[in-house]
């Protein structure tokens, strides 16, 4: 579980905002609450891993 904290300092809501999403980008909790959103089958799974490694690799 990651916890996150962030002050809100002379009442700059947006900056505190802004701090917070950055901290929850760094983090891949977003991307991995994505990933995690539908069920995928181990075949699928793979070949997207699989995919995404040659991809890389390429460049």
């Amino acid at each position: 579980m990651v916890n996150f904290r962030v002050e809100v300092k002379d009442g700059d809501f947006n900056q505190a905002l802004g701090k917070f999403v950055k901290q929850l980008h760094d983090s891949g909790l977003k991307r991995e609450l994505r990933r995690r959103k539908y069920h995928v089958p181990r075949e699928e799974a793979r070949r997207v891993k699989s995919l995404r490694a040659r991809r890389r690799n390429s460049r």
